[in-house]
C-alpha cells in the first residue's frame, strides 16, 4: 500500500510502514543509496539520465575542503532493483525518486546527510536551479510507492567529494557513520551555502527551515 505524508499528523504511519516495508524483491533490507532510472544528474557533458552515466564522467557538486563549486569523478556505477521507492516533492515543484536509503543533504543531520526514511515535511532542502543558483526550498510532501522491480541506480563519487544533484536536489552517495556526529556545512557557513567556481551564484530561500 502506497503512503502519503504532507502534514506531521500521518508520521507514525509513515514511520510503522517504514520499518515494515523497507526489503528489496529478494526480501533483503534495502540498504542502498539509490535514485530511479531516469533520474537527471548535472554533468560536464551537461544534463544526463543516471542510467547514461559512464565512470570517468565528472559530476557537479561542491567541495567542502576549499569552498568551490566544481566537477568531481564518477568511479563506479552500480544497479540494482527495489519494491519501493519514496518520491519527494519540494514547495517549489522539484521531484526525485530514489531509495528509502537514500541521502538527502541537511543542515544539523549527522555529516549533513539525511535518510528520505527520515526526511518530514518542512525540512530544508537544496535545489539548484537551471541558471546554477543554490536555493533552499522545503519539502512538501514525501511518498512511499510499492514498485516492485523497479531499477536503481547508486553513485561514487571521488573523494573528498560524496555529494552531487540529482534531479537537482542536493544528494549524498554514501552511508553514515553512526559514530559521527555533525559534519560540514555548504560553502559559506552560517549564512547559508555559498558558490565557488564555475559561475555559481547563490539565492536562500525564505521557507522554514525546521525539520529533523
Amino acid at each position: 500500500e502506497d503512503v502519503t505524508i504532507e502534514a506531521n499528523d500521518d508520521l507514525l504511519t509513515w514511520i510503522e510502514t517504514l520499518t515494515t516495508l523497507d526489503v528489496n524483491q529478494d526480501g533483503v533490507i534495502d540498504t542502498d543509496e539509490c535514485v530511479i532510472e531516469g533520474t537527471i544528474i548535472l554533468t560536464q557533458r551537461g544534463n544526463v539520465a543516471v542510467e547514461d552515466l559512464k565512470e570517468d564522467d565528472l559530476l557537479y557538486a561542491p567541495n567542502f575542503t576549499d569552498g568551490s563549486y566544481g566537477y568531481f569523478k564518477l568511479k563506479h556505477k552500480k544497479a540494482s532493483t527495489t519494491q519501493r521507492i519514496v518520491q519527494i516533492v519540494t514547495t517549489g515543484g522539484a521531484e526525485l525518486f530514489c531509495s528509502v536509503s537514500h541521502n538527502i543533504y541537511h543542515d544539523s543531520a549527522p555529516e549533513n546527510k539525511m535518510p528520505v526514511s527520515k526526511l518530514r515535511p518542512g525540512a530544508p532542502i537544496y535545489i539548484l536551479s537551471d541558471e546554477h543558483i543554490l536555493h533552499k526550498d522545503t519539502v512538501a510532501k514525501i511518498r512511499l510507492i510499492h514498485s516492485p522491480g523497479v531499477t536503481v541506480y547508486d553513485l561514487d563519487v571521488e573523494e573528498p567529494i560524496d555529494i552531487y544533484f540529482s534531479n537537482a536536489i542536493l544528494s549524498h552517495n554514501k552511508t553514515i557513520d553512526p559514530g559521527h556526529e555533525g559534519g560540514p556545512e555548504l560553502p559559506g557557513g552560517e549564512d547559508g551555502p555559498a558558490a565557488g567556481g564555475a559561475g555559481v551564484d547563490v539565492v536562500v530561500g525564505t521557507g522554514s527551515e525546521d525539520g529533523d
